[in-house]
């Protein structure tokens, strides 16, 4: 079964393959251009501005930065989530800007350590191919088995599927294929949205959230953010909108010893600045220590 010990060898895995396939053909100057140019679009997020995630570069990056502190988080704000259901009960999570699969993963270790026996289905939605595509190529290493390395765990027998999808066009007139359970009792809805808020995007986010809510009309929605508390709460499609921080969790779950590690080597070898350096060399998060998360959530 999937443990944090199996997912960290999972992101090594996957990251020892993206660096290998994005640097094929580029001499040891160009990949460090590439990395160095990555770090810089990354920083933009202390700005609480958008980096490009279209650049497959940068969702390696982020995978090997970001994903165990958004994990982490994920993890709690999930299990929490799952308190008030009972022993049989159907969630259906639909994932808003879900990146690599964060919130997917977590929901997974969160539902198979239940007692409950909770039956479990996710949507992920992000328009961006680059960080949904290195988040199926987790999936695929943990679950599916790959051509160069073979399955190595088993989903739990209450994980009931996933889908992920990079556009919400036409998400209304396909409602009919959204729907995971065709029969029984009908599923607790639990919309997310894990640090998707930026300034530049909020009409855009604020209409896409409000179309999950007409089509999975969710009983329960929770987002986060570090930076962007008020843009969180102004694009909300549920009203009112309360948000709190979220201090450290009494237990982390994925620790980042091996994550480190993975970015210190990568350093070696490759002509980078001293600024692309000090960032690989740094301690990779397993919490925002420095700027708690802020939390909203809404049940209806």
């Amino acid at each position: 079964m999937l443990n944090a010990d199996v997912l960290a060898h999972v992101i090594e895995k996957v990251a020892d393959e993206e660096v290998e396939r994005l640097s094929k053909g580029l001499t040891a100057h160009e990949t460090g251009k590439r990395i160095e140019r990555a770090l810089s679009e990354l920083r933009k997020l202390q700005r609480g501005e958008s980096p490009d995630y279209d650049d497959e570069w940068v969702a390696l990056l982020y995978l090997t930065w970001y994903w165990v502190r958004q994990f982490n988080l994920c993890h709690e704000l999930v299990k929490d989530a799952m308190t008030d259901l009972s022993p049989g009960d159907r969630l259906h999570v639909v994932d808003f800007g879900s990146g690599p699969l964060t919130a997917q993963f977590a929901a997974l270790l969160a539902s198979s350590g239940s007692v409950r026996r909770i039956s479990v289905y996710f949507d992920s939605f992000d328009k961006s191919k680059a960080m949904l595509g290195i988040g199926t190529r987790m999936w695929e290493h943990a679950f599916v088995g790959r051509s160069r390395g073979s399955t190595l765990t088993e989903r739990p027998p209450n994980w009931k599927g996933q889908r992920t999808g990079v556009s919400l066009t036409g998400l209304k007139s396909r409602i009919g294929t959204y729907r995971p359970w065709t029969n029984g009792s009908s599923p607790r809805r639990l919309l997310t949205a894990f640090h998707v808020f930026y300034g530049s995007t909020q009409e855009r986010v604020r209409s896409d959230l409000a179309t999950l809510k007409e089509v999975f009309q969710p009983h329960t929605y929770i987002a986060t953010t570090t930076s962007k508390s008020d843009v969180m709460a102004r694009v909300s499609p549920f009203e009112p909108a309360s948000v709190h921080p979220k201090n450290r969790p009494g237990r982390i779950l994925l620790s980042s010893e091996r994550i480190t590690t993975w970015r210190r080597n990568l350093s070696n070898g490759l002509d980078l600045g001293n600024s692309a350096k000090r960032d690989l060399k740094r301690p990779v998060p397993v919490w925002d220590s420095n700027r708690p998360p802020e939390v909203l959530m809404h049940k209806v």
